[in-house]
């Protein structure tokens, strides 16, 4: 009678690579489509129909947020609130909110706080900064940046994990 032998996995050096010859090759995955990078041409431009085609792009991919001043003219926001330089503020379609509006004079929709629901105005003009947080997709106006926050913008995108241009 014979006797089998347990095979051991045979133990190779870290430079070495075993490849199953005579096996079906497996077809290689095909790699997923990148996402189009979400950027401006012109990070200068101040047009507010820029920041409505931004917006549009990344809102309709997911969740976007946008990062505002809440002392221009026009804005409405709660009133614990309304003296911000910076508030983050994130919009989506999944969020299903009845009143949920972009155009090109700003976005409006109305969101819960913890001081209860308010309906939300956002003038282009107060948009400085928007961003998807799963992507490194972002977009920024410096022309709208507050001036007290201007020197702190580095270390402001660095916080908010965005690469500095």
């Amino acid at each position: 009678m014979a006797t089998r032998r347990k095979q051991t996995p045979e133990v190779l050096p870290d430079n070495v690579i075993r490849f199953p010859f005579g096996a079906a090759a497996a077809a290689p995955e095909p790699e997923p489509e990148p996402e189009p990078t979400l950027t401006l041409v012109d990070g200068e431009q101040v047009d507010p129909a820029n920041k409505l085609a931004q917006f549009s792009r990344m809102v309709d991919q997911g969740l976007t947020t946008v990062v505002v001043q809440t002392y221009v003219a026009g804005v409405s926001v709660p009133r614990e609130f309304s003296s911000q330089l910076r508030m983050m503020l994130n919009w989506s379609h999944r969020f299903r909110l009845p009143d949920f509006a972009y155009d090109e004079s700003g976005i409006v929709g109305t969101l819960s706080f913890s001081s209860g629901d308010h309906r939300v105005v956002l003038p282009w003009d107060s948009v400085y900064i928007m961003f998807r947080p799963d992507q490194a997709a972002w977009a920024w106006w410096p022309a709208s940046v507050p001036a007290e926050l201007r020197p702190f913008l580095p270390q402001m995108l660095g916080s908010l994990k965005l690469p500095w241009p």
